[in-house]
């Protein structure tokens, strides 16, 4: 809690919440409280709360009278953890560049299914593409097409997959 002083603030009072997310606070003084939380990551969702305000103490609607146990309920939002997902393309065909294809189609998959439309990665002094802010509670993976005479592989390191493609020298 932040108490509101002539224009300017200081933190007055912290507490954590307990397992039901409950935070009790006491020995406050009289006053208009700003109200900020901290994010919470938990099983691939963030918890947050927007700051609000309270007043100590505050009008009981009941009797008219000051209610100095002030109870307040935050809105709180969950939104699930998200992250940058990037493809780069390597060429293992030196000598060879004339039979690479001037551009290949990637597909971006989610749990085993097409997601969004695929994307064409033409050589523009590199071979890459990021999708951005995708939900991490998902298996996320790519498809590429294949230019023939080439063989491909794919590493992930972290959320960069790196497909490699390889010519496949032809033999008389």
């Amino acid at each position: 809690y932040q108490k509101i002083l002539a224009g300017e603030y200081s933190v007055d009072v912290t507490g954590v919440t307990d397992e039901n997310g409950i935070v009790t606070m006491g020995g406050m003084d009289k006053g208009l409280y700003l109200v900020c939380s901290d994010t919470c990551e938990i099983n691939g969702y963030v918890y947050s709360s927007l700051p609000f305000f309270i007043s100590l103490p505050d009008r009981n609607h009941e009797d008219n009278g000051w209610n100095y146990d002030v109870a307040v309920h935050a809105k709180i939002e969950q939104n699930p953890v998200v992250a940058d997902y990037s493809v780069n393309k390597i060429w293992r065909d030196t000598g060879y560049e004339n039979r690479r294809p001037s551009s290949i189609t990637v597909s971006l998959i989610c749990d085993g299914e097409p997601y969004g439309e695929p994307v064409t990665l033409p050589y523009e002094g590199h071979w890459s593409y990021t999708w951005r802010d995708l939900d991490t509670n998902h298996e996320w993976t790519v498809k590429e097409e294949i230019p023939e005479g080439y063989r491909s592989t794919v590493n992930r390191e972290g959320s960069v997959y790196i497909l490699t493609k390889t010519y496949m020298i032809e033999t008389p």
